[in-house]
């Protein structure tokens, strides 16, 4: 259940501020009647920010295994491999759902191998 907070001012009217579910959001009705919320752009934020973060994970991974790093970070290898295993099956879930979503099959396939969910949500149905 949500309500929306706000008088009848010609910023409310174009704007209105919901408290739903304890997350308070920021509307902004557009005048095509499509509505935008800062929550969107946060989510874009936190897939950039998750893939970065991924990226580095893969970075630390191979130079612990080219370098045979010793004690907690020597375990990065291992943990890497078994992320790639996870990986490879969402290649496969992406190939067998989503790539007729894809504009180019081929770069979407290797961006899910490397960044997994982070990329493939970019697919799937938003709720």
């Amino acid at each position: 259940m949500s309500a929306f907070i706000g008088n009848a001012s010609w910023h409310n009217r174009t704007c209105a501020t919901e408290m739903a579910s304890g997350n308070l959001r920021h509307h902004t009705f557009l005048a095509s009647g499509q509505e935008l919320t800062e929550t969107l752009r946060e989510q874009q934020m936190n897939t950039v920010a998750m893939k970065a973060a991924t990226f580095l994970f893969w970075v630390l991974a191979i130079t612990a295994w080219v370098q045979g790093w010793e004690g907690l970070l020597g375990y990065l290898p291992t943990i890497g491999l078994i992320v790639a295993g996870i990986h490879v099956l969402e290649v496969l879930l992406f190939w067998v759902a989503f790539r007729k979503k894809s504009t180019n099959v081929r770069l979407d396939a290797i961006q899910v191998f490397i960044f997994g969910m982070f990329h493939l949500q970019r697919f799937m149905p938003k709720s």
